[in-house]
Parts: C-alpha cells; sequence; structure tokens
C-alpha cells in the first residue's frame, strides 16, 4: 500500500516540477540588447544612446547630429527574468510545507492501527475484548450453584483492560485519520496553486551601426530574440484524484466515529456489569452453619431469592454486553473492509490502473524571432521649429516552437520514447517559421532649460500581426506606443518613459504596461554610473 501511495506522489511531483522547469511566453516590452538602456531602467524614448537609436527611437540618429560622429554596438547579450506572479514563492512554499509533509506521510501507520497485528491495532484489540467479554459471559452462565459466589475478578480486570486499550487505539486511530485527511487536502490546494502563474523570460542579443546626421541619419541593427514559454494547466480531473482520496478517509472518520460510539456502549455496558459484581448479596459467601441458621430462623428463602434475583440480573448485564459487543463488532468489520473510491477493504489501492489518465498539460511554445532593420532619421523644420523623424523598415524571421505535453504520455513513456526514436522529426513536426516585414516610427524634439530636454514618440511594429503556428497556437506581433523624455546636463541624464499602449502577450503571460524611470551620471567621461 504504502508504495502504491508513494506512486502518487511522484505523479504530483512530475506535475509540479515541469512548472518549475518551464517559463511563460510573455509581452515584450521597449527594450534593447544596450546594457545602458537596461540599466536605466528601460528607458530610451529620448535618451538611448546613438548605438540603440534604432531599438527605441530612430529619429535620435538626427536628434544627436553633430555630437557624436559614429556609434557601434558589439555583440550586446542580456537575459531577463520576471516572476511577478511569485511561482517560484508558491512552489517554495509548497514543496517546503504542504508536499513535503504529503511525500513523507506514513501512511503504514494508519494501516496498522486499523488491522495490524497484536492488541496495539483496531482489529486486535476489539477481538480482545470480544474475547474477554465472551469469557465473562461463559463463566456467569455456566455457574449453577447460586449458594456459591461466582468468582469472575480474573475475566473482569482482563475485559476492564481490553476495553482500556481499544478506547486508546480508537483515539490514535481517529487522530491519524483527521491529521492523513488534512495532509492531502494541503497538498491538493497548495497543488492547484501552482496553476496560472507566468514566468517570463527573454534572452536576446544584437549588434549595430549608426552614423548620426541632421539630413540622414542611418543604421543598422541586428537582433534575435528567444522567448519560451509555457501554460501549466493543471486540470480539474487530476486534482480530483487528491480529492477522492480527502473523500476516503473522511468516510473513514465517520465509519470510525461510529465504530467509537458503539464501543462506548461497550465500555457503559461492561462498567454496568462491573458494578453489578460489587453488589454481590452477602448470602453469597455464607458458611453451611449460616444456612443452617437461616433454616432456623426462617429467612433461607429470602436469601435464596436474593441470590436468584443477583444471578438473574448479572446474567441478564452480561448478555447486553455480550449483545453490544457483537454490535460493535459488526462496525469494526465495516471500518476494516471500507471501500471507498480508492481504498478496498480498509487499503488503498490507487495504481495507474484504477485512476483516470492524467490530462493535465503543458502547452510549450517558443519563438525564436531575428530581425535586420535599417533606420533612416532626418531633421525637419515645421513651423519653425526643428522635428526629428525617422523610420525603420525591418525584416523578421519568427520561428516557432508549439507542442502541448499531456502529463500522462510522460508517466506511460510514450511521449520520452517519440523524443529518443526520432528527435529532429519530433521538433520538426511542431515547429513553424514565419518571415514578415514590419516598420518602426520616431519622433523627438529638443528643448533649452538648465540643460537639454528631449521629448520623444515612437510606434513600433506599425503593422500588428498575428501567427498561427502548425499547433494552432497564435503569436502576436502587436503596435507598442511609447512616449519619452529625458534631461541632459554636463555630468547628468534623468529620463522617464510611459508607455500608451499594452504589450500584448506573444501567446502566454498578461499583457504588461511600464512606466520607466532611469538616470546616468557622467563621472568626467571617464566613466558612467547608470541606475533605474
Amino acid at each position: 500500500m504504502l508504495s502504491i501511495l508513494k506512486m502518487s506522489f511522484r505523479i504530483s511531483l512530475l506535475l509540479s516540477c515541469s512548472s518549475l522547469l518551464t517559463t511563460s511566453l510573455f509581452a515584450a516590452p521597449f527594450a534593447s540588447n544596450d546594457s545602458a538602456s537596461r540599466a536605466m531602467g528601460g528607458t530610451g524614448v529620448a535618451s538611448a544612446q546613438t548605438y540603440a537609436s534604432s531599438y527605441f527611437n530612430p529619429s535620435l540618429l538626427a536628434a544627436d547630429a553633430g555630437k557624436k560622429g559614429f556609434g557601434m554596438m558589439l555583440p550586446s547579450a542580456t537575459v531577463s527574468f520576471d516572476d511577478s506572479s511569485r511561482l517560484l514563492q508558491a512552489s517554495r512554499d509548497y514543496f517546503e510545507s504542504s508536499y513535503d509533509i504529503f511525500s513523507n506521510y506514513d501512511v503504514s501507520i494508519l494501516t496498522t492501527l486499523i488491522n495490524g497485528e497484536g492488541d496495539s491495532s483496531i482489529v486486535g484489540s476489539f477481538n480482545a475484548v470480544a474475547t474477554a467479554s465472551a469469557a465473562v459471559a461463559t463463566k456467569i452462565t455456566s455457574h449453577t450453584n447460586v449458594q456459591e459466589a461466582v468468582d469472575i475478578d480474573s475475566e473482569i480486570s482482563t475485559l476492564i483492560a481490553a476495553n482500556e486499550n481499544l478506547q486508546a487505539n480508537m483515539t490514535s486511530m481517529n487522530d491519524e485519520i483527521t491529521r492523513a485527511k488534512i495532509v492531502v487536502e494541503d497538498a491538493s490546494a497548495g497543488f492547484g496553486d501552482l496553476s496560472d502563474r507566468p514566468v517570463q523570460v527573454n534572452a536576446g542579443v544584437a549588434l549595430s551601426i549608426a552614423v548620426p546626421s541632421k539630413k540622414w541619419g542611418t543604421s543598422l541593427h541586428l537582433q534575435n530574440d528567444l522567448l519560451t514559454g509555457v501554460n501549466f494547466d493543471i486540470a480539474d480531473q487530476d486534482r480530483q484524484i487528491l480529492t477522492d482520496i480527502t473523500d476516503d478517509f473522511e468516510g473513514m472518520v465517520g465509519v470510525a466515529t461510529e465504530v467509537a460510539g458503539e464501543l462506548s456502549d461497550v465500555v457503559i455496558e461492561t462498567a454496568k456489569l462491573t458494578q453489578i459484581m460489587t453488589t454481590v448479596p452477602e448470602s453469597a459467601s455464607w458458611s453451611t452453619s449460616q444456612w443452617e441458621d437461616a433454616v432456623i430462623n426462617g429467612t433461607e428463602q429470602d436469601a435464596l431469592d436474593e441470590l436468584e434475583a443477583y444471578a438473574a440480573e448479572l446474567e441478564a448485564q452480561s448478555l447486553i454486553v455480550d449483545a453490544q459487543v457483537t454490535v460493535a463488532q459488526e462496525s469494526s468489520e465495516d471500518l476494516e473492509n471500507y471501500d471507498g473510491n480508492y481504498i478496498d477493504g480498509g487499503e488503498l489501492t490507487l495504481t495507474e490502473d484504477n485512476r483516470p489518465a492524467l490530462i493535465s498539460s503543458l502547452s510549450l511554445v517558443g519563438a525564436n524571432i531575428a530581425e535586420v532593420g535599417v533606420s533612416f532619421a532626418r531633421r525637419f523644420q515645421i513651423n519653425g521649429e526643428d522635428i526629428n523623424i525617422g523610420i525603420t523598415p525591418k525584416f523578421q524571421r519568427i520561428d516557432i516552437f508549439d507542442h502541448t505535453f499531456v502529463v500522462e504520455k510522460f508517466i506511460d513513456g510514450s511521449e520520452i520514447e517519440a523524443i529518443e526514436n526520432d528527435f529532429i522529426g519530433y521538433i520538426q513536426e511542431y515547429y513553424t517559421t514565419k518571415n514578415t516585414m514590419n516598420i518602426d516610427i520616431g519622433a523627438s524634439k529638443d528643448f533649452t532649460y538648465k540643460g537639454n530636454i528631449r521629448a520623444g514618440l515612437v510606434i513600433k511594429n506599425l503593422i500588428p500581426q498575428t501567427f498561427t503556428s502548425e499547433g494552432g497556437a497564435e503569436i502576436t506581433i502587436p503596435t507598442q506606443v511609447r512616449v519619452g523624455v529625458a534631461h541632459t546636463a554636463k555630468f547628468t541624464t534623468f529620463a522617464l518613459d510611459i508607455d500608451l499602449t499594452e504589450n500584448e502577450p506573444l501567446s502566454f503571460g498578461e499583457p504588461t504596461q511600464y512606466v520607466a524611470l532611469g538616470a546616468e551620471l557622467n563621472i568626467f567621461g571617464h566613466a558612467k554610473l547608470h541606475a533605474g
């Protein structure tokens, strides 16, 4: 039984670990692989370095004209991680508390208490009560000489001791069943709490070359972003297995409570029998001469009547005890042979054969977005004001891996076998490639106030697009609009960016919308400190 229950623990562990080893595909915010903008909280619409202009706002290529003649970003890689859904904390809480208790729970304690060997179990101690009660009844019903006291002190002592032991075992069993029920309930609740908690991860690499100019600022950039994620769905049907086990324990508690009530009646009736034993008529211990005196005094018949009434009362009460023991024994057999969803004959029988197939799944989507773009910018005079306008036409290749892994296929090994037999073919079966063109447009303007103030606006992915993978997953590249303002003095830069639109998720996860703040301290041109 213990090994069977441990199998269910392994199923729970597989489901739980799967949610930890994968991530959730998320909304792509404004960000480049530029370390400076990353360090400044992701700001850049008005404050990006020249070499990062094409990522944030192509108009900055004209805005920086005359300040820098050339900008280049060597291959730069970044990795971002977001656990705003607190999956890691929820998982840590689950594995350090509910699951730890669940996986280490020794179910043999309960089965030993119910039907183990010896009088330390319910069955054994109940049999001891039945045997002791039968011994009392036999001694009483076999006594024929009413003029002699019934010597059953030894049998009564044995019965009382057996009853006390049974009551102690009943208390222990009820406590253990209640504990087992709580353990399973907590494990089920904690397990379900791990569902629908996306973790966000983005890895990217990029390089760029930029030549700022008021007339034709130009930049070439190459960027590759790898986004991977999963929607972990813990099916209610799978959680129902734990719920059914909880219901089984609850049912056992109900039957055990009934048995405890019956046994309590046994104790009460046995106490009455014991009380009768302590009120033996005095004539039961008379000597021969005392009986002769009773004959002479005419009290012999009264003494005999008293003894006969005592014997009848004793026999009647012993029969009541015997009947109550029979009732309690039947209830005890109901507990010993309890049948439930996954308990049969008092034994937990959860196996891969008698449980429903697990339908919880991991819908995995990985998207690799490779982008090549050329930016152009020019400074225009509009109503006497200098306005910088830039545009970035870009080519994008999107490679999508989309597959739903059903937990049951990992348990039966069919999924693993398919991967091992033909890994390349397996990947190609769920692999989709899409090619597309898109465009970014940006504008900026400079003002002078205790340094330079620059305001910027950018629209990225002017053409919103949605692609459908071979597996049916929809990958969305939405239009994103952001404004920014930056103040630059001799040694400092302060920047503020605000998303005007939500950053829709590519597949899984929640939309995001950011307000970004950043600052830069220029240490005499030798070093720069960034914060954001």
